[in-house]
């Protein structure tokens, strides 16, 4: 007997948060001539209710010996959101005055605000710095 639903379409579908991610990291690429790429690795993590999915963000300037920043990370239980940032301490400050901040951590409630605190990390100083320091490296 089979108990399961005719379909799952009726589920509600949301973007996974290291779906966007993933897609963030290959822009960089062809935004870069590939001279620098985005890595998105998965962390073993156990969280204490339950399976906890844990991703880092990083850039890599293969040139460089392939150099690794890891420029944040992300975290979430089963449900996708809400999703927690742990980013740079520089970062956190430029970005301390939105909403999504709360305490030590950043945290996007949804897709959307996902996508908008990723735009700021993305557009930080801090990251147009460390972005122009590996960039200046390679083509001195």
């Amino acid at each position: 007997m089979d108990l399961w639903p005719q379909d799952f379409e009726s589920v509600p579908r949301e973007r996974a948060p290291v779906t966007i991610l993933k897609e963030q990291a290959s822009l960089l690429g062809r935004k870069t001539r590939n001279l620098l790429e985005g890595e998105v690795v998965q962390v073993e993590r156990v969280h204490p209710n339950g399976p906890e999915f844990t991703y880092r963000f990083i850039i890599v300037a293969p040139a460089l010996g392939d150099y690794r920043y890891g420029l944040f990370t992300i975290s979430h239980d089963i449900s996708l959101y809400p999703v927690t940032f742990r980013v740079d301490e520089d970062i956190k400050t430029e970005l301390a005055a939105g909403s999504m901040s709360h305490g030590d951590m950043l945290t996007a409630e949804d897709e959307d605000e996902l996508v908008k605190l990723l735009r700021q990390i993305l557009a930080s100083k801090k990251t147009q710095r460390v972005i122009a320091a590996l960039l200046n490296q390679m083509l001195s």
